[in-house]
């Protein structure tokens, strides 16, 4: 089964003792890693600026 997400992805950077951490959240995010773990291939789309994609990707 192929399920598509469509909507906002939360980036979050949280500094704790001098050390940055990125998160990435928001319902899309959270339901398509539900979707995965239930057996599903998850497809995200999303809109974002180029300066937050890493060079690696999402």
């Amino acid at each position: 089964m192929k399920i598509i997400f469509v909507g906002h992805v939360c980036v979050d950077q949280n500094v704790v003792r001098g050390q940055t951490e990125t998160l990435y959240g928001g319902g899309v995010v959270h339901g398509a890693i539900t979707a995965q773990r239930l057996g599903a291939q998850a497809i995200v789309i999303t809109k974002c600026a180029e300066a937050t994609v890493p060079a690696s990707g999402i």
